[in-house]
Protein backbone atom coordinates (compact mmCIF):
# COMPACT_ATOMS: atom_id res chain seq x y z
CA UNK A 1 0.00 0.00 0.00
CA UNK A 2 1.78 3.00 -1.16
CA UNK A 3 1.82 6.32 1.36
CA UNK A 4 -1.43 8.08 -0.18
CA UNK A 5 -3.51 5.10 0.24
CA UNK A 6 -2.65 4.45 4.25
CA UNK A 7 -3.30 8.56 4.40
CA UNK A 8 -6.76 7.87 2.99
CA UNK A 9 -7.10 4.77 5.23
CA UNK A 10 -6.01 6.93 8.33
CA UNK A 11 -8.45 9.90 7.65
CA UNK A 12 -11.19 7.34 6.78
CA UNK A 13 -10.57 5.68 9.98
CA UNK A 14 -10.38 8.84 12.36
CA UNK A 15 -13.59 10.11 10.53
CA UNK A 16 -15.24 6.81 11.22
CA UNK A 17 -14.11 6.84 15.34
CA UNK A 18 -15.43 10.16 15.42
CA UNK A 19 -18.76 9.53 13.59
CA UNK A 20 -19.39 6.66 16.26
CA UNK A 21 -18.18 8.59 19.57
CA UNK A 22 -20.70 11.21 18.57
CA UNK A 23 -23.70 8.48 17.31
CA UNK A 24 -23.24 6.86 20.66
CA UNK A 25 -22.81 9.96 22.82
CA UNK A 26 -26.30 11.82 21.92
CA UNK A 27 -27.88 8.17 20.88
CA UNK A 28 -30.62 9.83 18.47
CA UNK A 29 -28.99 12.52 15.68
CA UNK A 30 -29.52 13.34 12.75
CA UNK A 31 -27.35 13.99 9.49
CA UNK A 32 -27.92 17.84 10.06
CA UNK A 33 -26.51 17.66 13.62
CA UNK A 34 -23.86 15.53 12.90
CA UNK A 35 -22.35 17.20 9.99
CA UNK A 36 -22.37 20.14 11.82
CA UNK A 37 -20.47 18.83 14.96
CA UNK A 38 -18.04 17.44 12.27
CA UNK A 39 -17.04 20.32 9.40
CA UNK A 40 -14.76 18.44 7.37
CA UNK A 41 -17.46 16.33 6.88
CA UNK A 42 -18.66 18.88 3.98
CA UNK A 43 -17.75 18.80 0.09
CA UNK A 44 -19.34 17.12 -2.78
CA UNK A 45 -20.78 13.35 -1.75
CA UNK A 46 -23.55 11.78 -1.26
CA UNK A 47 -24.39 8.82 1.35
CA UNK A 48 -26.67 6.58 -0.83
CA UNK A 49 -27.93 2.91 0.23
CA UNK A 50 -30.14 0.51 -1.25
CA UNK A 51 -27.26 -0.65 -4.29
CA UNK A 52 -27.47 3.51 -4.27
CA UNK A 53 -30.65 3.78 -5.49
CA UNK A 54 -31.80 5.90 -2.47
CA UNK A 55 -29.94 9.27 -1.44
CA UNK A 56 -29.62 9.52 2.83
CA UNK A 57 -27.56 12.56 2.34
CA UNK A 58 -25.89 15.29 -0.38
CA UNK A 59 -23.13 17.91 0.45
CA UNK A 60 -20.51 15.63 2.09
CA UNK A 61 -16.58 14.35 1.95
CA UNK A 62 -15.34 11.28 0.29
CA UNK A 63 -14.02 10.04 3.58
CA UNK A 64 -17.87 10.84 5.37
CA UNK A 65 -19.43 9.32 3.09
CA UNK A 66 -17.07 6.13 3.18
CA UNK A 67 -16.88 6.00 6.98
CA UNK A 68 -20.61 6.29 7.68
CA UNK A 69 -21.24 3.21 4.50
CA UNK A 70 -18.88 1.26 6.20
CA UNK A 71 -20.12 1.69 9.59
CA UNK A 72 -24.05 0.99 8.43
CA UNK A 73 -22.78 -1.87 6.47
CA UNK A 74 -20.97 -3.19 9.92
CA UNK A 75 -24.10 -2.12 11.99
CA UNK A 76 -22.19 -0.19 14.06
CA UNK A 77 -24.60 2.61 13.56
CA UNK A 78 -28.33 2.30 12.23
CA UNK A 79 -30.13 4.51 10.35
CA UNK A 80 -33.66 5.52 11.41
CA UNK A 81 -36.33 7.90 10.08
CA UNK A 82 -36.23 11.45 12.02
CA UNK A 83 -39.37 13.02 13.00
Amino acid sequence: MDGKQNKINRHRLIMKEKIKAIVHCMNHISFTELTRQIPESAGQRGIFINNDSLLLWPGVSPEFAAAVAELLRNNEIVAKLCS
